[in-house]
């Protein structure tokens, strides 16, 4: 959950809502989050331990095409960077969770059908 490439193939047509914690330890984590009846991706480092005033959630409309979305989340010691559906909208961010806090945590309203590849980095 700490540094990682993943593709994530996502059939959320049963499902109201996803939580995706990364950086997690018992104190701290990077929330992704999508709201797929809006169509929604959210990127939340409230709980990531920053500790100047920045904006710490950004949201972006992305399309959900028959109720599947294709994620790729990529993640280094202190960034994170979110692509969604190849490309077709893109955040990035710096996160400054402690380098212990190395968990992934997959939290669904409803259920997900997923196939998850998580890629080599070097």
């Amino acid at each position: 959950g700490r540094v990682m490439d993943l593709s994530l193939d996502l059939d959320v047509s049963e499902c109201s809502g996803l939580r995706i914690l990364v950086a997690k330890d018992e104190r701290f984590y990077t929330e992704i989050s999508l709201d797929p009846e809006n169509e929604i991706l959210t990127f939340d480092r409230t709980w990531s331990g920053l500790r100047r005033d920045c904006v710490c959630r950004r949201s972006m409309k992305v399309r959900i095409r028959e109720g599947k979305i294709r994620l790729r989340i990529l993640l280094d010691r202190y960034s994170a960077e979110i692509f969604a559906n190849d490309g077709e909208n893109v955040m990035t961010s710096l996160i400054l969770t402690p380098q212990t806090a190395d968990r992934i945590v997959f939290d669904v309203k409803g259920s997900v059908q997923a196939d998850i590849v998580k890629h080599g980095i070097r």
